[in-house]
Formats: C-alpha cells, sequence, structure tokens
C-alpha cells in the first residue's frame, strides 16, 4: 500500500511539472496526443508500452472508449484520477488517441 501512494505521489509530481505553461483557448481544438504525452507518457511511455509503475501496456487492452474514459476520470490502482485535472473533453480525446498505439 506505501508503495501505491508513493507512486501516485510520484507521478502527480511529475505531472505538476509537465505543464508547458501555456493555456488552450477555446478556438483551438483539443489534442488527445498532445495532453496523452503530457499527461499518461511518463507512465505508459510514448507509444503506450513502457508499463511503469504497474501501467498497462495501452496497445494490448480491450477496453472500449467509454471505459477508458471511466478509467482516466477515475483512475484505478495506482492510476490517480484526472476528473478534476482534464475537461471531459480532454478525457475523451485522450481516451481515443490511446486506441492509434494499438
Amino acid at each position: 500500500m506505501k508503495s501505491s501512494a508513493f507512486i501516485s505521489i510520484f507521478c502527480l509530481l511529475i505531472w505538476s511539472c509537465a505543464g508547458d505553461g501555456s493555456s488552450q483557448s477555446a478556438d483551438e481544438e483539443i489534442s488527445g496526443a498532445k495532453i496523452y504525452k503530457t499527461h499518461c507518457a511518463i507512465c505508459h511511455g510514448d507509444n503506450g508500452r513502457k508499463g511503469f509503475a504497474d501501467a498497462k501496456v495501452l496497445p494490448e487492452s480491450e477496453l472500449t472508449v467509454a471505459e477508458r474514459i471511466q478509467l482516466i476520470t477515475n483512475g484505478r490502482n495506482t492510476m490517480m484520477p484526472y476528473s478534476g485535472i482534464l475537461s471531459e473533453e480532454e478525457i475523451e480525446a485522450v481516451a481515443q488517441y490511446t486506441l492509434s498505439l494499438k
């Protein structure tokens, strides 16, 4: 249990340092790839195969888009929830992007 808490805190610290300082305007298209690289690649890797901190290998996942949205929104095991960090549109964009990693 202690290692799960450590991993979550570690990923949160990495995430907090990963932002590029820019804010997205309403006119910009939401990029699932950009959001993934900022928030997810640290544990899942650029190609979804890294598996750091027990992160799932995404190309092997059989989850539907709806299941991926739920997982990203609420988190699971050592993965933190992104509901307070990303908008619903950003979460959906990331979920859609992860399908391209197959």
